[in-house]
């Protein structure tokens, strides 16, 4: 915390120094710009040599302008950077949510679970984690959370995520150079355009308006200088539209939709020149990233080849200056712009979606490894790879709350135990434990880092009921509900990645009796296979199902405090069933006269 308070304050100090050199650089600008309109106005209609005395002026305007954009792309990085600081500072002080990504839109409404584990959506896991600012980054680190990675990819991930955590100046530099991307800016459509076949003019139309071009400059120079009649800027005026109308239609084809790509890819640009600058990685998987972005014998350099396209997209949207428009349509630049975008196009667009996709990743490993910089204490688990299914932790705890208020407890499902049956009284602390718990199992496979001191999980598919509801649109009552969920349920412990179930209050919309019965039954069924998990209950009698399981079942438990009349939680678990319920005691704390 004090470490980016201070860093914080060293930003907004340099960022102030930028803001005083633009406004300097502006007044500068002015000044020259009216020299240069005071010595247009004295040598207007003087033959010769003091048209001359004009270009130190333009030089010195078109000079002072490039300088100012230079140092405005560093104050729009320095903004962005103050954003990473102000995000992290509100994550550690718990008033992030709703203030980041939610990636709601990223899953299907069937998932297996994301609702119930707050994986995405206001104030989820994957706001949480997420600074990626491509969609294809956000897409990517999501397709991580919403299943279990391959075993051979996790090593190489978590060992990408562990350097890149120790390196803040990296994801600082990220942010500043990519930061002009709208937050989600879709890149799938530069793909799109990457693996369209675009057709332009041709080279002799090209070589035919550069010779016109210069016509153009040399009769109007002399027409304003008074050594030509107009009778030949005419004629030459007359050219340019031929040759605009019968061009117009090929240079169309290829600019249509650059404008909207454009700035996505000045922007995706900045992400791979931070990449690229980044030569001291040591992690197999960021090596492999950064190579991904070098020349070889089947693509270009992408930072030089990037480089090229931002050189020319700038150089072409420097029409939109009235100074300069109507100079670069006398020279038909756009006829040039065209062709020269047709060759880098036939070039590059086949390497675009390698580097894209390298950037997507490492906006994701970034995403992951900033919640390890700012929570040091997570540690990266122990991943099994093989042998029976297998959960164990130490001082788990559900890394969206507050460290100060997060107490952790310990998941012991090693072989030969399967089930946890988790009772207890209301709101001590049994949902939150099977979050914590699914959260985790997330996390470990997704490759990122787990709250807790020690942990050994294998690869699991994650299925977690913890509220099912009824739906007056489908007409499905809440048992029906729970029903279809525990069918999906079934299914998948039936697939080649063994099952972590998390069931909360399981058949809660039915009687006792059917209940206990159904229960028994689906957890009977889901420990024939290698499936392991938690069952919470407040139904004492479901108690006796982890008994009868022998070894491959266990009783854990919350309990409340009673003192002065007022009831307490320390939400540790404890081995048994619970002794006691407080449905009664609630109800008479909230004024109820029971």
């Amino acid at each position: 915390m004090d470490f980016l308070v201070v860093s914080r304050k060293q930003e907004e100090t340099k960022g102030q120094g930028l803001r005083s050199w633009s406004r300097v650089l502006s007044g500068f600008r002015l000044a020259v710009f009216v020299l240069f309109l005071a010595g247009l106005w004295l040598v207007f209609g003087s033959p010769g040599w003091p048209w001359l005395a004009l270009v130190p002026v333009g030089v010195a305007f078109f000079g002072l302008l490039f300088v100012h954009e230079v140092l405005h792309r560093r104050m729009l990085g320095n903004q962005f950077r103050l954003a990473l600081h102000d995000w992290s500072l509100a994550r550690l002080d718990n008033r992030w949510q709703g203030k980041g990504i939610g990636g709601g839109d990223l899953v299907s409404q069937d998932h297996p679970y994301a609702a119930d584990l707050d994986i995405v959506g206001v104030g989820s896991l994957f706001e949480s984690l997420c600074i990626a600012r491509t969609r294809l980054g956000q897409k990517l680190l999501a397709q991580w959370l919403l299943a279990p990675g391959s075993p051979a990819h996790l090593k190489p991930r978590q060992d990408s995520v562990r350097e890149l955590a120790g390196n803040w100046d990296s994801r600082l530099d990220l942010v500043e150079k990519s930061g002009a991307l709208q937050v989600g800016q879709d890149l799938d459509s530069t793909l799109v355009w990457a693996d369209s076949s675009l057709r332009g003019p041709a080279g002799f139309w090209v070589a035919i308006g550069l010779a016109l071009g210069a016509a153009n400059l040399v009769t109007l120079i002399q027409w304003i200088s008074g050594q030509a009649d107009s009778l030949g800027v005419a004629c030459c005026g007359l050219l340019t539209v031929l040759l605009y109308g019968l061009t117009w239609k090929k240079i169309r084809n290829v600019l249509h939709g650059l404008e909207k790509q454009a700035e996505a890819l000045l922007a995706a640009r900045g992400g791979l020149e931070s990449m690229a600058g980044q030569n001291e990685w040591k992690s197999e998987r960021l090596v492999s990233l950064r190579l991904e972005l070098m020349a070889s014998s089947k693509r270009p350099n992408a930072q030089a080849a990037v480089d090229r396209l931002v050189t020319l997209v700038q150089t072409w949207q420097a029409k939109r200056n009235p100074l300069v428009t109507v100079p670069l349509v006398l020279l038909f630049w756009d006829l040039v712009f065209s062709w020269l975008l047709l060759r880098w196009h036939r070039a590059n667009a086949g390497s675009l979606k390698i580097w894209l996709g390298a950037l997507a990743e490492y906006e994701a490993l970034q995403s992951l490894a900033h919640h390890s910089f700012l929570f040091p204490g997570d540690i990266f688990p122990t991943l099994l790879e093989s042998g029976p299914s297998c959960f164990e932790a130490r001082d788990l705890g559900h890394p969206l709350l507050p460290l100060a208020r997060c107490v952790r407890n310990q998941v012991d499902l090693a072989p030969p135990r399967q089930l946890l049956l988790v009772s207890g009284s209301n709101m001590s602390g049994k949902s939150t434990y099977l979050r914590s718990a699914g959260v985790a199992a997330v996390l470990a496979w997704a490759g990122g880092p787990v709250r807790a001191s020690q942990m050994r999980i294998s690869r699991f598919q994650v299925a977690a009921i913890l509220h099912a509801e009824d739906s007056l649109r489908l007409g499905m009552s809440r048992f029906a509900a729970e029903l279809a969920r525990m069918r999906r349920l079934i299914e998948l412990s039936k697939g080649e990645i063994p099952l972590l179930f998390l069931l909360d209050e399981i058949f809660s919309g039915t009687n006792s009796s059917d209940r206990l019965a159904g229960a028994e039954a689906l957890i009977r069924r889901l420990v024939q296979t290698s499936a392991v998990g938690m069952v919470t209950t407040h139904d004492l009698t479901l108690a006796k199902i982890a008994d009868d399981l022998g070894d491959k079942g266990a009783n854990v438990h919350f309990v409340d405090n009673w003192s002065g009349g007022m009831m307490s939680f320390d939400y540790r678990l404890q081995p048994g069933v619970v002794p006691r319920s407080n449905a009664l005691g609630l109800m008479r704390a909230i004024g109820l006269d029971l």
